[in-house]
């Protein structure tokens, strides 16, 4: 035992011992070093990667110990950095082998760095020159120097940020590995934009490791780094950038260096007495210096009206889900951010914008600075009867992913000064409810989002209408944050339309939010043991208890309630357990066990007979992305709808989105349809209910009562095609700053925009009692991705910019002259293309060189239909078939 204790303690000294520290480097010695650092562009897939954009700069590094202080183990290490050099690939080289080309490196020869260290951290930095770009490179190198190995996980300091460091060691060679590295500058917060929705923001792989070799003396001998950035769009990994670089250090000599020795008792003193030998004055400095990540344009905003002016053509309406449009809509979107108010209101009062002013308050939105938002609430008029614009407004700022408390007050403002349209009143509610939900999600529950919950909450409790009720209710549904669960589940107590909008208001919240009290209450409503609810309540409140209590008990209570219900609700649910059993292995173990029980998985049980139906189906997919759509359609009596929602949606491992909702009510439409069994004291009504991003907009209603629906009859409203809805949505809007090894900068940035337009037309014959309704959706969206490295001595980056045109069409055939009645409804999607281009470019500024590559890319899917459930198949092949 005592020979294993002194092995181990040789072995932990000698560990301790592999790394420069204070006694390492010989006081007034030289170690001569050469200097290498390569940086690599390229696509983010491997397989896919053409000629990349690389460059290299190269130096000779003096390190010398010129005063120590043994008592506290101080060695104060000057790195003096000569002859820097930038290496490129000449254009139209065929070889690609890197050459010396002239740049600003070479105006900073014979520059300084210093580097105060202890055995355990590097304590103090210092530097000469005021070139941030090159006191930069100088901290790559010097970062080289923080070594400090124990066989633990530790954090360290260097030009990457504040990093988790791990060790090996292996003789006279230690791994070094990073991980986690962020920036230690206060000011970093402000260089970064991440999603709340992973779905649409972008994710990085980092992965850093050096390797050193030590000499006999615990000097450095060399170092080789390898860091990788792996940077793409999470639902789309095409789009994005590889960043690859290198360090190589290597010791080439030796000689005298005491001429260079300070003096001094203390450090201040040491350094000052440096400054004096060197002449040079030397600055505190820190490894990660402040970078100004803002995005710059040498235009400014003076050049704004004028590139307006250009790009007018592109935002006409006609235009809208075009390329043309969604590209547009990014390359003004940031140019925007940097505008003031008064030059924003001059273009928005320009008569010469007046065609395209709706799809210029898109882009204010989107820009989500105050001064856009400010600008905009002075030019609009806010009290008129004509609401379009302000709609337009505050639907595109709806779905804005930052904004920030100033907006959300501004909201608030107009919010209590109230408007003379009631329907803009609820799309203004609607609107601070989504801002709120975005806003907590990135900052909690902080004073604004607790501002808006209590406005809600008490002019909800005001309210005496239903009407009033509902304006409120569906606010909190957008603002989706868990403290209103209470509020949302007393008012399930009023029964009616409320209590729906209630239910959809919880089921809209986060999962873990929905407590077991609440599962009472669910089962109350769905069971009907209390008071008797409306068929779309209970069905909800099946709906959430399915999705967040699922058991085998649960099961059997759901099921059995079956042979004394409603023969649609029974079948919507069914269609439910089976829409969540096809994806979910856990739910599906508790539907096997539920069914295996005789009481439960019988006949009388599970054949009910209705026509409403549940379901999800795959649109696209690939090894990253899952895109669906589905169906939740309830029906009454003879095939009459009753509500429908239409989803399209994206799913990837670290999260989900629903894309579009698109929902169908109805009520009343069985006597119009000739049911002599339809309840006369409903009044007609039918509405459609849209939701963007997962943003619940204000509900349309198409008609209230038989006199305004005989109106649309024997006018033809709605026979040709007519907008429904249409914007243009920031899809996209991530902001990253990435402090390398080497300590070049790395910034990334991702721009998406979704342009939509959604058309609907139907012709309706009372003589023949049948309908044909046809609901175009078109989109265009457009993703940019940029990964660049910028600096006074080369510039470089990598773009992607990819974008498709992409529709979606309904056509939907009902034949209602005998009952029951015939819907066949039919899905398709037209061939699409994705184009892809990538760019690299490589530029030295003061210089004519600039290397640019450009790979063009095409991706071709082919049209075609889409199934729905069986029952529309079977009367579709009855409907379709020739006479």
């Amino acid at each position: 035992m005592e020979v294993f204790w002194t092995a181990l303690s040789i072995l932990l000294v000698s560990v301790c011992n592999l790394s420069p520290s204070a006694s390492s480097y010989d006081l007034g010695r030289t170690f001569k070093y050469s200097y290498d650092t390569t940086v690599v562009l390229n696509e983010p897939n491997e397989a896919a990667r053409s000629k990349n954009v690389t460059y290299r700069v190269t130096a000779d590094v003096d390190v010398t110990s010129v005063w120590k202080q043994p008592a506290h183990k101080l060695d104060l290490l000057l790195l003096q950095v000569r002859n820097p050099k930038l290496h490129v690939v000449p254009k139209g080289s065929i070889s690609g082998e890197l050459t010396i080309h002239a740049s600003n490196l070479e105006n900073f020869d014979d520059e300084n760095i210093v580097l105060l260290q202890s055995p355990n951290e590097i304590v103090s930095l210092y530097a000469d020159g005021d070139d941030d770009d090159f006191f930069r490179l100088k901290a790559g190198i010097a970062s080289l120097f923080v070594l400090h190995p124990q066989q633990s996980e530790q954090f360290e300091i260097d030009s990457s940020g504040r990093c988790n460091v791990f060790y090996k060691m292996s003789g006279n060679i230690i791994h070094k590995y990073k991980t986690d590295c962020q920036s230690s500058h206060p000011d970093v917060g402000s260089q970064f934009r991440y999603h709340s929705n992973k779905a649409l923001g972008a994710g990085i792989v980092s992965r850093s490791e050096s390797v050193y070799e030590m000499n006999k003396n615990e000097v450095i001998n060399s170092v080789d780094t390898l860091e990788t950035q792996q940077f793409a769009v999470n639902v789309f990994k095409k789009v994005g950038g590889a960043i690859q670089s290198k360090q190589i250090f290597r010791l080439i000599g030796e000689e005298d260096g005491s001429k260079l020795l300070a003096n001094g008792e203390s450090e201040n003193k040491a350094v000052k007495s440096l400054s004096n030998v060197l002449d040079k004055q030397l600055f505190k400095r820190e490894f990660s210096h402040k970078f100004d990540a803002s995005f710059k344009d040498a235009s400014g905003c003076k050049t704004l009206p004028e590139l307006v002016s250009k790009k007018r053509n592109n935002l006409k309406v006609g235009n809208l889900a075009k390329l043309t449009s969604a590209t547009t809509f990014l390359d003004l979107v940031q140019r925007f951010r940097l505008c003031d108010e008064s030059v924003l209101k001059s273009i928005l009062t320009n008569s010469k914008n007046k065609e395209v002013l709706p799809q210029l308050l898109d882009i204010m939105a989107a820009s989500q600075t105050p001064a856009a938002v400010t600008a905009i609430i002075s030019v609009l008029n806010f009290d008129s009867d004509v609401i379009d614009l302000p709609e337009r407004f505050l639907y595109a700022l709806s779905t804005v992913p930052y904004p920030d408390k100033t907006i959300i007050r501004k909201i608030v403002e107009l919010v209590k000064q109230g408007t003379k349209s009631e329907k803009l009143f609820e799309t203004l509610l609607l609107t601070l409810g989504s801002l709120t939900k975005t806003h907590y999600l990135q900052n909690k529950l902080n004073d604004e989002v607790k501002l808006v919950l209590s406005l809600l909450e008490t002019k909800l409790s005001e309210c005496k209408a239903d009407v009033c009720k509902l304006w409120y209710i569906r606010a909190l549904r957008n603002t989706a944050v868990p403290s209103s669960l209470s509020t949302l589940t007393n008012h399930i107590s009023f029964g009616g339309k409320v209590a729906s909008e209630a239910l959809r208001a919880i089921k809209a919240l986060p999962t873990e939010a929905v407590t077991d009290d609440v599962k009472a209450v669910l089962l109350q409503v769905y069971l009907e043991r209390k008071i008797k609810h409306d068929s779309s309540a209970r069905i909800l409140a099946a709906e959430i208890l399915l999705d967040n209590f699922a058991s085998v008990s649960l099961l059997e209570t759901l099921l059995l309630s079956m042979t004394n219900s409603s023969v649609e609700v029974n079948t919507y649910v069914i269609q439910k357990i089976k829409e969540n059993a096809l994806t979910d292995n856990a739910f599906r173990t508790i539907v096997r066990n539920a069914l295996s029980m005789l009481h439960v998985g019988n006949y009388n049980v599970l054949a009910q007979g209705g026509s409403s139906t549940a379901f999800t189906h795959l649109l696209a997919g690939d090894d990253y992305l899952n895109a669906t759509y589905g169906l939740h359609m309830e029906m009454i009596g003879d095939g009459i709808l009753k509500r429908s929602d239409f989803d399209i949606g994206m799913a990837f491992s670290d999260g989900s989105l629903n894309l579009f909702t698109v929902g169908l009510f109805a009520g009343g439409l069985g006597s119009f349809a000739g049911d002599n069994n339809a309840n006369d004291d409903e009044e007609m009504t039918a509405g459609i209910e849209i939701s963007v991003l997962g943003v619940g907009l204000r509900p349309y209603t198409l008609f209230t009562g038989q006199g305004e629906l005989m109106g649309h009859v024997w006018s033809g409203t709605g026979s040709e095609p007519t907008p429904i809805f249409q914007g243009n949505f920031l899809l996209h809007d991530h902001r990253q700053t990435v402090y390398l090894q080497n300590g070049l900068v790395l910034q990334l940035s991702v721009l998406g925009c979704l342009s939509f337009d959604m058309t609907g037309s139907i012709q309706t014959s009372l003589w023949n009692r049948n309908a044909h309704t046809v609901i175009n959706n078109k989109a265009a969206v457009v993703i940019q991705s940029m990964a660049r490295i910028e600096s006074t001595f080369v510039n470089s980056h990598i773009g992607v910019n990819a974008g498709t045109e992409a529709a979606l069409n309904f056509v939907t055939d009902l034949e209602f002259a005998e009952s029951p009645f015939k819907m066949c409804t039919q899905m398709q999607q037209p061939s699409l293309t994705i184009r892809r281009v990538v760019s690299k470019v490589e530029n030295i500024p003061g210089s004519k060189h600039k290397l640019r590559r450009t790979k063009r890319l095409l991706e071709t899917v082919p049209g075609k239909s889409f199934a729905l459930h069986k029952k529309n198949s079977d009367l579709c092949s009855v409907m379709l078939r020739p006479h």
